[in-house]
């Protein structure tokens, strides 16, 4: 009995999902009592201690050498990313990762506001033409920006879209075997910023101040915007009631880097 009594009190139900993917039902618990036994238990499971300094600058003003941005382009030509949103007359590159807002910002601003932007998906041809005429000299006169994300937060999002369960999710992303648009939405975002752990994006905007973030990057590429909308958005809890002890280690160490270059934690 006594056993039993201490598998319920630590036991955590895995998430549940609804038929419709757009909401997630999470289990039934106290969040409150759940993170603070978390935090009671943490030093019996995996201890990850990331650095104080995070790495990435929210304005990146650093001056980056013609070196760099010869490694830059070559990268851009060849990471199989979720998305590359170019504007080459506004001179601005928007790196879009999956389940970063990128649909509301791209479908609903930008694509109203610039009638020639491409997209590396729905303008594949015109987006490559650019591509394979960018070089080091031109790169350096493009901002840069990108959209961040809490990666427990990024995950539950991820999975309620696709719906698949959280366990499903990081056994087929350790064994890589998830399907081509599960794999895309879930790239680390480190990826979008960081070649050799130096930073290339110029702006990181933060999902949770996206609003206060993008009215920087649009005034500072003199788009009128007044008002900034969320499609595609799953209604549920925290994010926190959606894992369990093991899940929490294993999202640490799928999304390492995003961690420590981001300054997120559980």
């Amino acid at each position: 009995m006594k056993k039993l009594k201490k598998f319920f009190k630590y036991f955590i139900p895995p998430v549940f999902y609804n038929t419709n993917r757009s909401l997630l039902i999470p289990p039934i618990i106290n969040i409150n009592k759940w993170k603070n036994l978390f935090e009671k238990k943490n030093k019996k499971s995996k201890n990850f201690q990331f650095p104080n300094k995070i790495k990435y600058k929210k304005l990146n003003t650093v001056n980056i050498n013609s070196n760099f941005n010869i490694k830059l382009v070559d990268y851009l030509r060849n990471f199989n990313h979720q998305g590359g949103i170019v504007a080459s007359e506004n001179k601005f590159i928007y790196m879009k990762p999956g389940k970063t807002a990128g649909t509301s910002i791209f479908h609903h601003i930008l694509r109203k506001k610039i009638s020639n932007i491409l997209h590396y998906r729905i303008n594949n041809q015109n987006y490559s033409k650019w591509l394979n005429n960018l070089n080091s000299d031109n790169l350096s006169n493009y901002f840069i920006f990108t959209v961040v994300r809490n990666p427990f937060d990024r995950v539950v999002s991820i999975c309620a879209y696709f719906n698949i369960t959280i366990d499903n999710f990081i056994k087929n992303y350790n064994q890589k075997k998830l399907n081509e648009q599960l794999f895309l939405h879930s790239i680390p975002l480190s990826k979008y910023n960081f070649i050799d752990n130096t930073q290339f994006t110029n702006y990181v905007c933060k999902f949770e101040s996206l609003d206060n973030d993008l009215n920087f990057v649009f005034n500072k590429l003199d788009l009128d915007v007044t008002d900034i909308p969320h499609v595609n958005k799953t209604y549920r809890s925290e994010y926190q009631e959606y894992f369990n002890r093991q899940q929490i280690d294993q999202i640490y160490e799928i999304y390492e880097d995003d961690f420590k270059n981001f300054g997120y934690s559980f």
